[in-house]
């Protein structure tokens, strides 16, 4: 978690949060069908998640950074393709952990990280609830 805050400070948390916005566990990539919203919708959307929710989306995605984070370094130091599969379904499996300890479906999670690509508001709010981690 140490290394998750020292990154997450000041601008490296907009920066992070932008690259990374794509990752959303075992989602489709659909986003091409999806039609374009309009700036009310994405009011309206924003709305639809509560301060708890996205606190819990907040600290899923601070769990699911570090667990990115350790599967990096464990991939430097594998050669073997086996291991490398095995290393990422245990990442996978501790992915869906950290959101179900969030007390968030992976639906749910997915969601909210669907929605923060296209919402700035949301987004917003959402970088607001990563800053209160730290």
């Amino acid at each position: 978690m140490q290394k998750f805050i020292s990154i997450m400070s000041g601008f490296g948390l907009i920066v992070l949060l932008a690259l990374t916005l794509g990752f959303n566990v075992n989602a489709q990539d659909n986003q091409e069908s999806q039609p374009a919203q309009t700036t009310t919708q994405q009011s309206e959307m924003s709305q639809e998640f509560s301060d708890e929710q996205l606190e819990k989306v907040a600290a899923a995605y601070a769990e699911i950074f570090e667990i990115r984070v350790e599967l990096q370094d464990s991939l430097a130091e594998v050669t073997d393709q086996e291991a490398s599969q095995r290393l990422h379904e245990q990442a996978g499996a501790a992915m869906v952990e950290a959101i179900q300890d969030n007390d968030l479906t992976l639906t749910a999670y997915n969601e909210v990280m669907e929605a923060v690509q296209t919402d700035l508001e949301l987004r917003e709010r959402l970088i607001a609830k990563l800053q209160e981690i730290q």
